[in-house]
């Protein structure tokens, strides 16, 4: 692996009272009570010592991660008594490789000889354009901070890879052993000819030592556990937290990480919160909004790049559509501004460390055109129990995407689930909307048997987009204590700070 770029990490880094309170507006008694631990490559024991009972594989991933640079150790708190233990999440100054990347090849040439065909990028030079452009703006010129690897409008003829860094480290899965039965002349369908023959070739150089075997035969590969149900998926409450948890009538469900809902709980929010975008859909979160969210007022924390980023809009709206199953009726979605005192903010810490509020927050809110679903399907359906359930998920995808561009990139069996409807009837479903030109994808929908659990699961994320006509109408934004008053009350005078 090569190693990523030369850390730029200052003194201020490493200075918690810069880092933590002047930076996001954390207090010195809450960071102090989580507490947050630093690490360097020098002294690796405050970043590895809480994972020695996790698998020598996930253990060498931690190694391998912090030894690239320093940064701090995040502890998290389970969200329910009798739970296990959080595993920490950790944050390095500078990004670090998490993975090497996939070799591949896109050159504009003829391919050369040497060049595996497994490692040409499927598709075209015009469905390469998105891959090539990386590092470009919308203007096509090179933005200010791009990878290293980026092409930046110039393709690259050569064997390459794109390592994958990551600011927030959490453990991987665990991996278990997996016998799988196959036979060599076999050929799948929609591999052809020279790719499965050079695969095959491949296969028997280092599976078998270049003998053939005839014959079906086994092969151990390895491949996630299916018990361990993720080790960041989890819910997170700050030890000062629980007062207000139990006590306010408005609860703040950050779904951008701890830094972030430390900010709000010193600014005197009840908060709780997950690791990233995409692990809302704990476990303990059923257990968790019956004990501690119904009758209140949930507000799901975003970025303030929700506009220009899909996934953080589709997930905020996928959370808020599932706490409502769960019977927390008032939820809404809130993000900052991208100012404040003149300063660019994204997350709700640059806000709070900039001199915002969380009453100053901004609600993001949207109305599904159920006239205009109605009326562009009823125009070209007969049957009516199909009418009435392809304008339930029409107006549901609405409600899930923005205005702008009306697209979901968010995994169809997340939608299923929160919406309480089996895998088939969306992917039947969203076949029909394709057909009638309600929505495009981008990538097939075929649906493929879990190894484990025997359940079906699509074989890809897809990506859909809505009708123009069809998409959310936005509402203008309001600021969160024009909406509802709020009061807040510092965690620190209830401790004694």
């Amino acid at each position: 692996m090569t190693p990523s770029p030369p850390s730029s990490h200052s003194n201020e880094d490493n200075d918690p009272f810069i880092f933590f309170t002047q930076k996001r507006g954390i207090s010195e008694d809450i960071w102090r009570a989580r507490p947050y631990v630093w690490w360097t490559p020098d002294d690796l024991e405050p970043a590895t010592a809480p994972f020695r009972g996790l698998s020598k594989r996930q253990q060498k991933f931690i190694k391998r991660s912090v030894r690239q640079g320093p940064g701090w150790v995040i502890t998290r708190y389970p969200a329910l008594d009798g739970l296990p233990p959080i595993y920490p999440e950790l944050r390095p100054i500078d990004p670090v490789m998490t993975d090497p990347g996939r070799k591949h090849w896109h050159g504009d040439r003829e391919m050369p000889k040497d060049v595996k065909l497994r490692w040409r990028l499927p598709g075209t030079r015009e469905t390469w354009k998105p891959h090539i452009n990386a590092g470009l703006d919308e203007n096509g010129d090179v933005k200010e901070k791009v990878e290293p690897e980026d092409h930046c409008g110039i393709n690259a003829e050569d064997v390459h890879q794109h390592p994958h860094r990551g600011k927030y480290l959490l453990p991987p899965s665990r991996k278990i052993e997996v016998r799988r039965p196959h036979d060599h002349p076999l050929k799948p369908r929609k591999k052809s000819e020279a790719r499965w023959k050079e695969d095959t070739s491949d296969h028997i150089a280092k599976a078998h030592r270049g003998v053939d075997a005839t014959g079906p035969h086994d092969h151990v590969y390895w491949e996630k556990d299916p018990t361990e149900d993720g080790l960041a998926r989890r819910l997170d409450v700050h030890p000062w937290a629980w007062d207000d948890i139990r006590e306010s009538d408005i609860i703040f469900f950050v779904i951008e990480g701890c830094i972030k809902a430390d900010a709000v709980l010193a600014d005197g929010g009840a908060v709780f919160s997950v690791p990233s975008v995409t692990l809302w859909d704990c476990p303990e979160l059923p257990v968790f909004a019956a004990r501690y969210l119904l009758g209140k007022k949930v507000f799901i924390v975003a970025d303030a790049d929700w506009h220009d980023n899909d996934k953080v809009i589709n997930q905020a709206e996928l959370c808020r559509a599932q706490l409502r199953r769960f019977g927390v009726s008032e939820t809404y979605v809130a993000a900052p501004p991208p100012t404040c005192d003149g300063k660019k903010t994204k997350g709700v810490d640059d806000f709070i460390g900039a001199g915002g509020h969380i009453e100053d927050l901004l609600v993001i809110a949207s109305d599904p055109p159920e006239a205009a679903i109605r009326s562009f399907l009823a125009r070209r359906y007969i049957r009516i129990d199909r009418l009435r359930r392809d304008t339930e998920l029409l107006v549901n995808l609405a409600c899930f995407t923005s205005q702008t561009n009306g697209i979901l990139r968010a995994p169809l069996t997340t939608v299923a689930r929160v919406l309480g409807i089996p895998t088939r009837t969306v992917q039947r479903t969203v076949e029909q909307l394709e057909k009638t030109g309600a929505l495009t994808r981008d990538t097939d929908l075929a649906i493929k048997t879990d190894y484990f659990s025997r359940q079906p699961v699509w074989k890809k994320q897809t990506s859909i987009t809505l009708l123009s006509e069809l998409r959310a109408i936005e509402r203008p934004q309001v600021r969160l204590a024009d909406l509802i008053p709020i009061q807040r009350q510092y965690p620190g005078d209830a401790h004694g700070a």
